[in-house]
């Protein structure tokens, strides 16, 4: 059994599975919110994709489309999960055209979000070195 000091190290660093469904959905709303924001202040215009598409926000500006990937976090966000689909989206992108957008540190009390620290990769281009694999489907 971990301890609480073992927990709290442990998701200091990156993105975990430690938040229940309400958590969660107060985090990541909360970076979709930021994202939008930070987006929109450099005229771009938003649009939220996420519930159909691999990625998360399509921006417009100057006739050009710009991808980009939404990550909450209440750690450090020096690592955070991605999708099969979310990496092989980004995989095929043009140079320039995917960005990844990590709001971090988020303070969370019960089911409210607050806060953050933005870290924006833009552009975005996947380094096959920094891709862990954390799991397997395997049919029997």
């Amino acid at each position: 059994m971990e301890t609480a000091v073992e927990n709290e190290s442990r998701r200091a660093q990156g993105q975990g599975f430690g938040l229940n469904v309400a958590e969660r959905q107060a985090v990541e709303a909360l970076a979709m919110q930021s994202a939008k924001a930070y987006y929109r202040k450099k005229n771009y215009t938003v649009k939220d994709v996420s519930h159909h598409k691999s990625y998360d926000l399509e921006c417009h500006r100057h006739g050009k489309e710009l991808h980009v990937e939404v990550k909450g976090t209440t750690t450090l966000g020096t690592t955070v999960f991605l999708t099969k689909g979310e990496v092989d989206h980004a995989e095929k992108q043009a140079s320039g055209t995917t960005a990844l957008y990590i709001l971090h540190s988020i303070k969370l009390v019960g089911k409210v979000a607050s806060g953050g620290i933005a870290d924006i990769r833009d552009p975005w281009q996947i380094k096959p070195k920094n891709l862990v694999p954390v799991g397997y489907k395997y049919t029997v």
